[in-house]
């Protein structure tokens, strides 16, 4: 099992994190005082990269959890033509000329200690401020929300399956038109004496109900 984490930089939680496709966004507080936890059962190589250039390889043991903090693994490291031209941008009023950054995607990759050896799991994490976080999240959540077929109510205790299918006796095959009352065929072996003498009008001895002698 592998383990990649994040924390949240102000305080050594673990950051919030979901997963959109392929890419992880965590919430970071601070990413100048956040860390790389990883984790794994098997002893492995962990990379990370930024902008496809490595900036941190090192070897974790099995069953312990390495931390990495972030600030070194994510400075941009810019070139002199980066810096000459964000001078000049500053000089015309457009921007200021700023020291080495800290980038906010990197990827990790979990590779095995001997030479050569594949790539056994990558992630790739996007740091947020949290009102990004919380921007991003929300927006996550109205994609997946799944709209409900709305109740239909009735008036009486009938049950919805009524109004929707026509429902058959399971036994003769009669339709029911009153979910309620049930099968109405006087012929239905499933009718109760007195179900059947409601529905012919006679009783247990063949004689209508209304007949006194």
């Amino acid at each position: 099992m592998i383990n990649v984490s994040v924390t949240r930089g102000c305080d050594q939680d673990p950051a919030e994190q979901f997963n959109e496709g392929a890419d992880t966004y965590v919430r970071v507080c601070n990413p100048a005082s956040a860390a790389l936890i990883v984790y794994s059962e098997e002893a492995c190589t962990v990379v990370v990269k930024v902008d496809g250039e490595e900036t941190l390889r090192s070897a974790v043991e099995s069953n312990k959890g390495s931390e990495f903090p972030l600030e070194p693994v994510l400075k941009i490291k810019r070139s002199r033509s980066q810096l000459a031209r964000a001078g000049f941008m500053a000089l015309i009023g457009n921007a200021k000329p700023s020291k080495d950054e800290l980038a906010t995607e990197f990827v990790v990759e979990i590779r095995q200690q001997r030479p050569g050896a594949p790539i056994e799991a990558s992630y790739k994490f996007i740091l947020l401020s949290d009102e990004a976080f919380d921007q991003r999240f929300a927006g996550y959540l109205n994609e997946r929300v799944v709209e409900e077929p709305k109740p239909i109510f009735t008036r009486d205790a009938r049950p919805i399956e009524c109004l929707a299918n026509s429902t058959k006796c399971m036994a003769c095959g009669t339709v029911i038109s009153d979910c309620i009352a049930g099968c109405e065929n006087a012929e239905c072996p499933t009718l109760t004496p007195a179900v059947q003498a409601k529905v012919t009008g006679k009783d247990k001895g063949g004689k209508d109900k209304g007949d006194k002698k």
